[in-house]
Formats: C-alpha cells, sequence, structure tokens
C-alpha cells in the first residue's frame, strides 16, 4: 500500500477504540496521527468562540444552499460535536501544511473491510486524477449510498462522481492538501457540524468529490461495534 499519511479523530477516553484501530493501522501499513487536541473536557469558552459561531443567520444561510431549511432548523451546537468538528479541522490544518499531496482522515471507530489495502490501491488508480475528496465508508448506510449513488455519475465499477452535497458522513475521507487548506481558512468559524460544514465548504469550493462503491470501510458506531458516543454525550 502506497503511504498515506492518516489522521484519526480520536477522543482519549476512549482507548479500546484506539487500542483497535492501531491493529488495522498497522496491518494496512499506515501510520497514524492521533487528533487528541480539543477533547470536550478542554474546551474553554475562548476556544470555542475561535472556532465557532452561534449564528443562525449564518448557518441557515449555509443551509439553505444545498439542504431543506424547513428540516435542518437551527440550533446550538452540544460541547462534544463542537469537539468532533474543530478535531475535524485540525486535522485538515495538518493536511495542509504537511508535505504529502494529501491525507486520510479517520473517525476512531472505523472498521476497515476485508481486503482493504489491496482495494485502498485499486479504487485510488480507478479514480480521476481531479479529484479533491474522496469519501471512502459506508457513511449513514448502504441504503443511503445506492440512493445517492443512484443519482450520480457512475465513473467505473467502484468509483462515482456525486453531486453536492457530497458528504458520506466524515468517518472515512481523503482530501487533497490545496483542498484542505482551502476549507480550513475558509471554515474559521464553523457554524455546522463536521460532515454538513464540510459538505458546505466542499459546495463553495466547487470541489470535484467522489465516493468509492463498495465502500472500503464501516462506522462501528452504527454496525453494533461500539455504541454511539454522541448518544452517551461523549462524542467522538
Amino acid at each position: 500500500m502506497k503511504y498515506t499519511h492518516c489522521y484519526v479523530i480520536h477522543y482519549t477516553k476512549l482507548i479500546s477504540r484506539k487500542n483497535f484501530l492501531d491493529v488495522q493501522l498497522s496491518t494496512a501499513g499506515l501510520q497514524g496521527h492521533y487528533i487528541t487536541e480539543f477533547d470536550q473536557e478542554d474546551l474553554t469558552p475562548q476556544i470555542v468562540d475561535q472556532f465557532y459561531e452561534k449564528n443562525p443567520k449564518i448557518h441557515d444561510s449555509k443551509i439553505e444552499k444545498l439542504w431543506d431549511p424547513s428540516i435542518h432548523t437551527y440550533r446550538e451546537l452540544k460541547v462534544p460535536e463542537i469537539s468532533c468538528t474543530i478535531k475535524h479541522f485540525e486535522a485538515l490544518r495538518l493536511i495542509a501544511e504537511s508535505q504529502e499531496d494529501y491525507g486520510l482522515i479517520l473517525e476512531d471507530d472505523v472498521v476497515f473491510r476485508e481486503g482493504f489495502i489491496e482495494e485502498f490501491d485499486r479504487c485510488l488508480s480507478l479514480t480521476p486524477n481531479d479529484w479533491d475528496a474522496i469519501f471512502i465508508g459506508a457513511g449513514c448506510g448502504e441504503f443511503f449510498q445506492r440512493h445517492k449513488l443512484s443519482e450520480s455519475e457512475k465513473v467505473n465499477e467502484h468509483c462515482f462522481l456525486v453531486d453536492h452535497p457530497a458528504t458520506n458522513c466524515a468517518e472515512a475521507y481523503l482530501v487533497k492538501k490545496e483542498m484542505a487548506d482551502r476549507i480550513y481558512k475558509s471554515a474559521q468559524p464553523f457554524h455546522l457540524i463536521s460532515d454538513w460544514e464540510l459538505a458546505y465548504q466542499l459546495f463553495k469550493f466547487n470541489a470535484q468529490v467522489y465516493w468509492w462503491a463498495p465502500s472500503l470501510i464501516e462506522q462501528g458506531s452504527k454496525n453494533g461495534k461500539y455504541e454511539s458516543t454522541l448518544d452517551l454525550g461523549q462524542r467522538r
């Protein structure tokens, strides 16, 4: 597997997740950089205000570009959600400042599917070079994925060019260095939870976004391996 710099959105109290993911990363030949800064307990009001703006008007203006505002009504993000979103944008910052052409961002509950290493290399080789971001996880589930991909452009047997909003949750995605830099700078401050803010920023920059299907990664919080820490108020 070609070396890929991997950044993991991690809540430091979830030790079992890190232990399991360490084994998966080692097997895949990936070197993981765990984003342990900005845990929810470490977020002072000053840090929150630096990254997150409670602004219903801007929130609604972003939402209406991509979704039905009558469904996605304004609410203030919870501290665990703010922590998770800051960690995602911290990962984007690190990618933008790295020497790599792109980086892989994972959340700490991911489960690699069988054959991950071989399929990653093959799918990447089949993806057009114009990509800005690639979502490689199952995200919101196979039903959602099938519905979304039915409306998208099938490039080949494993790769789809998707319309905006183009995120498929945010548990596993590749992003190129230049796009990471643009998104990080543009999303200061952010107004939406991580995957929604990311969707808006990709739309704003007219990014070329692809999905791989079948996906290479499952989300442990959705397949039963882990309990969702959002429900526990611990988010990842």
